[in-house]
């Protein structure tokens, strides 16, 4: 996969005299993908989150999934959206995080599910990777953005899968500043 594009972001974020500290990247959905690809593939990043995205995509069985993936790919052909689909695959043999990444997922994602996602742990080190599972969670865990922190996160070290009520932004700017990652 091609990074020329998010390696310029990690440029800007690096020149920015107003940033200092390591680079932490957050990606939702296919973002999140994007997100680990340019973990795996360039060192400055120091910390990595990764919500709702499948390491291995492919055309969505919903009709609006699909449209806005045509809409993005600019084209409507199937063997196109496929290919496309194939060259973004994540494999946790090749593509190897060196940093942190923590992984959030909502148990009833119908888009991303736990085991789509689960490969970007794979290529994690298990000491610095963490997971965060929401299991009423839907999709890139919208359905709690709205609550209320309540209680500490567990040490960063830890890998369980622990039912909490902290929403998935306040876990994902907790890692990057435990981090001392660069955070706007």
């Amino acid at each position: 996969m091609g990074g020329a594009g998010f390696a310029r972001f990690l440029d800007l974020a690096e020149a920015d005299f107003r940033l200092a500290g390591a680079i932490g990247v957050q990606g939702v959905s296919f973002g999140g993908l994007f997100a680990a690809h340019l973990a795996a593939a360039d060192p400055r990043v120091g910390a990595v989150v990764v919500n709702g995205a499948p390491a291995a995509p492919t055309v969505p069985e919903f009709r609006t999934a699909r449209e806005r993936l045509a809409a993005a790919l600019g084209t409507d052909a199937p063997d196109r959206i496929a290919e496309v689909m194939d060259a973004l695959c994540f494999d946790p043999d090749r593509h190897r995080v060196a940093c942190p990444l923590l992984l959030l997922h909502g148990g009833h994602d119908p888009l991303a599910r736990y085991e789509d996602q689960e490969p970007f742990l794979r290529a994690a080190d298990p000491v610095t990777a963490t997971l965060r599972i929401w299991p009423d969670g839907e999709r890139t865990l919208y359905s709690h953005a709205a609550e209320p922190t309540r209680r500490p996160p567990p040490p960063r070290r830890t890998v369980p899968a622990v039912p909490t009520c902290e929403t998935c932004f306040t876990w994902a700017t907790r890692f990057l500043h435990s981090m001392k990652m660069k955070v706007q």
